[in-house]
């Protein structure tokens, strides 16, 4: 693993705190309960690599509310677009 790698993984780290903390935010102000849910099971990242670039791909964890997926969905696109 590279420097660069390293650094990569840590703003992904970042920006999936901020994604997690807007969800919840977002829920929050809709009194949505997550019935004993943590936020960390809403969102789920995998990390592969195809023609020796590493592809990061992000969306809601199968155990995500079936309720909140399309809304989990939003947030990503909004914090990922750029990518």
């Amino acid at each position: 693993m590279t420097y660069n790698s390293i650094l990569k993984i840590k703003e992904l780290d970042l920006k999936i705190a901020e994604l997690e903390k807007n969800i919840k935010s977002y829920l929050s102000e809709k009194n949505y309960e997550l019935d004993n849910r943590k936020l960390r099971e809403l969102v789920q990242w995998s990390h592969t690599i195809k023609n020796q670039q590493v592809v990061r791909m992000i969306f809601p964890n199968e155990h995500c509310p079936d309720d909140v997926k399309s809304i989990v969905r939003g947030f990503i696109k909004d914090e990922f677009k750029s990518e």
